[in-house]
């Protein structure tokens, strides 16, 4: 039972990030061309968790008002990261992805499709249909780490530490 076509794809599109300085600006780059075309409107927040490393500084200088930027003092980890972004979040909906873009931008549209019948929709590359692109041993132990997640604290994800989420 599918809702109709949501009407606007407005999107805040978050980037938890600590000591991202070396990829940010290539990422925003991404982020922001791929959004120009795709989206009604969108906003581009990055989380900046207490770096140390001069990312907020590179985020201002190069983007200036193009990117919005939430400095966290002190380091809470990804998760409050996360948490901040969403409560300065502008628009309806809020795509957060990793800062690495392990999982491409333009894979939102897969999102958005089951965003219909969900209000959290969670990337995987553990789906079926996905593809893992990790060292031999990284796929092993996090196989292993999502195994244990699903018997001792949530079942019925492919993956939920996927760093690909709409809300």
């Amino acid at each position: 039972d599918r809702r109709p076509p949501l009407p606007r794809r407005e999107l805040t599109i978050l980037f938890p990030a600590y000591n991202e300085s070396r990829r940010i600006v290539q990422t925003l780059e991404s982020a922001l061309a791929w959004a120009r075309n795709a989206l009604d409107a969108y906003e581009v927040l990055v989380v900046d968790d207490g770096s140390s490393d001069g990312m907020a500084e590179l985020v201002r200088a190069r983007f200036g008002d193009e990117v919005r930027l939430v400095r966290r003092e002190q380091r809470g980890g990804k998760g409050a990261a996360i948490r901040s972004g969403v409560e300065a979040a502008r628009l309806p909906w809020v795509l957060f992805s990793d800062a690495d873009l392990s999982i491409p931008i333009e894979e939102f549209e897969k999102l958005w499709r089951e965003a219909e019948v969900a209000p959290v929709v969670i990337g995987s590359k553990r789906a079926p249909g996905g593809h893992l692109e990790y060292p031999p041993l990284r796929r092993f132990l996090g196989g292993i780490g999502q195994q244990l997640i699903s018997l001792c604290v949530v079942s019925g994800f492919h993956d939920t530490q996927c760093g690909f989420k709409l809300y």
